[in-house]
C-alpha cells in the first residue's frame, strides 16, 4: 500500500511540475513591459508630468498612493 500511495505521489508531482512548465512562457510577450524601450518611455512620462507641475513637489507627493 505505501509503495503505491508513493508510485501515485511521484506520478502527480511530475504530472504537476510538467503542467506548470507547459504554460510558462517561452518568449517575450508582446505586451511586455519591462523592455528597454518601455522603461525609457515611462521615464519620459514620469520627467515631462514633473517638469509641468507648478510647484516643487516632495518625495512623499512624487510617490504618494491613492
Amino acid at each position: 500500500m505505501q509503495t503505491l500511495m508513493m508510485l501515485f505521489f511521484i506520478l502527480f508531482l511530475v504530472l504537476s511540475i510538467w503542467k506548470i512548465w507547459a504554460f510558462l512562457p517561452n518568449e517575450q510577450l508582446e505586451d511586455d513591459d519591462r523592455t528597454e524601450e518601455a522603461e525609457e518611455k515611462l521615464k519620459k512620462i514620469l520627467n515631462d508630468v514633473l517638469n509641468e507641475s507648478k510647484e516643487d513637489l516632495s518625495d512623499k507627493e512624487i510617490f504618494r498612493t491613492e
